[in-house]
């Protein structure tokens, strides 16, 4: 007769495998957070962001009030002073950079300003 001890293999209980199971489960979980965060911390900022267009560039922002903002914006070979509400996106002033020169953004607006007030 053969000994029973010797050819059963050792039993593990249930509650062992389980917090086996949930310990791998909290290791992997952890190394995907500490990925997530070396990338955000550490890798080149374009490198998870699309390719933006080179032609648009945000020059300046004034913020006007609660959602509420003036931009300036260069497109190609103009600068586009925009009006920002909760609403609404107008155009309120255009400025050819062929004619004009360089120009800042108070300058503009207070061109806008003579403009509207007239």
């Amino acid at each position: 007769m053969v000994n029973s001890t010797l050819t059963s293999t050792p039993q593990v209980s249930l509650g062992v495998a389980t917090l086996k199971m949930i310990g791998s489960l909290l290791l992997i979980l952890g190394l995907i957070g500490l990925i997530y965060y070396l990338l955000r911390r550490f890798a080149p900022q374009n490198l998870l962001k699309p390719s933006g267009n080179e032609d648009l560039k945000i020059i300046s922002t004034l913020p006007c009030g609660p959602k509420k903002s003036l931009l300036l914006v260069q497109f190609l070979n103009k600068k586009l002073l925009i009006g920002i509400t909760e609403n609404n996106i107008t155009c309120l002033s255009e400025v050819n950079l062929d004619h004009e020169g360089k120009q800042d953004f108070s300058k503009i607006l207070g061109e806008e300003k003579k403009h509207t007030s007239s």
